[in-house]
């Protein structure tokens, strides 16, 4: 029969201080009165002692009893303790090292987009190895665990007996599941067995656009757009009017109000277009569109897509101008001021702003824009239409506007005679701003052309105000103009003014410009007088006409109850398109003064004239407005 395992001489007591969650506890040794240890093996791993005499209190050496040992003092040492299962009175021997186990097995704490927390206790010091696998992956053996083999992710860190540790594995997929597994190694090279597989998935992203709506392509009666998102799902979108208010989720998800509306189903990552027709030429809208996931999660709104449907090509077909479809089209808008001239005196060397664009299509309801070149400025300044009038020409489409490009020149172009004027050479001038030379006329128009011909909201004037000359006699030089053009764009539409300065027409009742697409253009300034009025309607019997320059104030004589808001409703009571002269606050006579704010009289009847005529354009930009006014 096995002797009980007692300290020989001097007997200790041995108080085991445990916790009840079984964690190691703190095992003191102190003098006290015999006694022996029962119900309890217990292996002990002494960390330090306070001198080598007290080795000899280790069960495993021979007891000395000529000499006593004595502990001076508390001596407390940390042990890894494991009970004995049916130990009884009667312990067959000394203690071993336990086995590496896990106390609590690997478990979910956290999960992320792209990652997880978990935790996990052991029974002894040692390292604890881990490895991620994919879903489907057969389970690790330990060697694979330690080594990582298949892991999408794996590590090691030093574990403390009955710590909790808790770690975090990141940079995984979003949505996805993943097994993890662990293995435990003591400090003598003992495994434990491989932890049960630990299944999480990662949390399913957030829905969002990978890609913001943008317009893919644009017809006169709509346009395409794409869109990307992060997830398999369903996008919401509505089309409203470029001045109403943004919607909100639910809004946009049942299409209410839009001008249109619709949903598109998705795949993650993948590029959708989508197309949205039935939309009147020439027109802004703002689109939002919002992604809701497989779980039925919104995603913020995108942000708005601003896109202007294409303006269409323009035609005349008998008196009338009109559009792709025959519709007659009646364009009202305003000159500005000759871009270089901008660049140089308004924009400090800054090209002329996107800002006034906008603001004239969107609160002038502007529909088109005279642009003017001046043949000096043109003829000195190599790059001009690069420069100043490419973007422009952009903003046009941009903005839904016709861009008007006037070859500027007044006077003779047989003989070159042309006004004098107060500002001789000055700079930027290198002459006369206007000169009339045929040549320069011909080579400005075709750069001009070749320049913009694809560009099919672009009109051309060929030769601003011909004076100094008969019709008879300009009527020739007009069609060799024309000519020029449709060389090089046979469907481009084109004005041709009248003689003495574009205010007399009637040479063209008899003898008109026998080309086809030509617009004849007046300039009815309050000299004129009245007369023009009579010509006009008579002309516009056969031949469409359109009011190329019209004003009053700053240096001509009129008013705007006397000339200007008669010229308005004499236009408006003849379907007669107009530009009026000069959106400017310099040149004259000008529609504002420090700002587009401070309106003159004469720009007080402009911008009350283009918000409340009615072309088939502009009547769709005020029901944009009302639409506005209803939200």
């Amino acid at each position: 029969m096995a002797r009980k395992w007692r300290i020989i001489n001097h007997l200790l007591t041995v108080q085991l201080i445990q916790e009840k969650s079984g964690q190691p506890g703190l095992i003191a040794f102190r003098d006290d009165q015999p006694s022996f240890l029962k119900r309890t093996k217990f292996f002990v791993d002494i960390k330090t002692l306070t001198s080598p005499q007290d080795q000899r209190l280790h069960p495993n050496m021979k007891p000395n009893r000529k000499r006593k040992p004595r502990l001076r003092s508390l001596v407390a040492v940390i042990l890894s303790v494991a009970l004995a299962q049916g130990c009884g009175d009667n312990p067959t021997g000394p203690p071993q090292n336990p086995n590496p186990e896990f106390l609590q097995q690997p478990s979910v704490v956290s999960i992320s987009l792209n990652g997880f927390g978990f935790a996990l206790r052991t029974n002894v010091d040692g390292v604890v190895y881990f490895a991620v696998l994919e879903n489907g992956v057969p389970a690790p053996a330990a060697q694979d665990v330690i080594s990582g083999t298949d892991a999408v992710a794996s590590s090691s860190f030093e574990a403390t007996a009955g710590a909790t540790h808790t770690l975090v594995v990141g940079s995984l997929a979003s949505g996805v599941t993943y097994h993890l597994y662990a293995v435990l190694q003591d400090e003598q090279g003992n495994l434990s067995p491989v932890s049960p597989r630990l299944a999480v998935t990662t949390g399913s992203p957030l829905p969002r656009f990978l890609d913001q709506p943008l317009v893919v392509s644009r017809t006169t009666s709509g346009f395409t757009f794409s869109v990307r998102t992060n997830a398999d799902g369903q996008v919401f979108y509505l089309l409203l009017p470029v001045l109403a208010l943004a919607p909100d989720q639910e809004a946009i998800r049942t299409g209410s109000g839009g001008t249109a509306s619709g949903a598109i189903s998705v795949t993650a990552a993948t590029s959708v277009e989508k197309a949205v027709a039935g939309l009147d030429a020439g027109e802004m809208f703002k689109l939002y569109a919002i992604f809701q996931d497989g779980l039925g999660t919104v995603s913020q709104i995108s942000d708005p897509l601003q896109v202007t449907t294409r303006l269409s090509p323009l035609r005349t077909s008998g008196n009338q101008i009109v559009d792709e479809h025959g519709q007659a089209v009646v364009l009202n808008g305003v000159a500005v001021v000759d871009p270089l001239i901008w660049r140089q005196f308004h924009g400090g060397g800054a090209p002329m702003r996107e800002d006034d664009f906008r603001l004239l299509a969107q609160e002038w309801r502007v529909e088109i824009v005279r642009v003017p070149i001046h043949p000096d400025l043109y003829e000195h300044n190599p790059g001009y239409l690069q420069d100043n009038v490419d973007q422009i020409v952009e903003w046009g489409d941009k903005y839904g506007m016709y861009i008007f490009i006037g070859y500027h020149a007044h006077g003779n172009a047989l003989t070159g005679e042309v006004e004098s004027t107060p500002w001789g050479d000055t700079f930027p001038w290198h002459g006369n701003p206007y000169n009339p030379d045929a040549d320069l006329a011909i080579a400005a128009l075709t750069e001009i052309v070749q320049r913009y011909k694809d560009n099919p909201w672009v009109i051309y004037g060929t030769f601003n105000e011909p004076a100094f000359i008969s019709w008879t006699d300009w009527r020739p030089v007009a069609e060799e103009l024309v000519d020029v053009i449709q060389a090089l764009h046979p469907d481009a539409l084109i004005t041709v003014s009248g003689v003495n300065f574009a205010s007399e027409m009637d040479g063209i009742l008899n003898d008109p410009v026998r080309r086809d697409n030509v617009v004849y253009e007046v300039h009815p300034y309050p000299w004129v007088g009245e007369g023009w009025k009579s010509v006009l309607v008579q002309l516009n019997q056969t031949y469409p006409v359109f009011l190329g320059e019209w004003g009053f104030g700053e240096g001509q004589p009129g008013t705007a109850d006397g000339y200007g808001e008669p010229l308005v409703d004499f236009c408006r009571q003849n379907n007669f398109g107009w530009t009026a002269w000069i959106w400017d606050n310099v040149w004259t006579p000008k529609m504002f003064n420090d700002s587009p704010e401070q309106l003159t009289p004469f720009g007080a009847v402009v911008k009350n004239a283009l918000n409340t005529d009615g072309s088939a354009i502009l009547s769709a930009r005020l029901e944009t407005a009302r639409y506005d006014r209803g939200r």
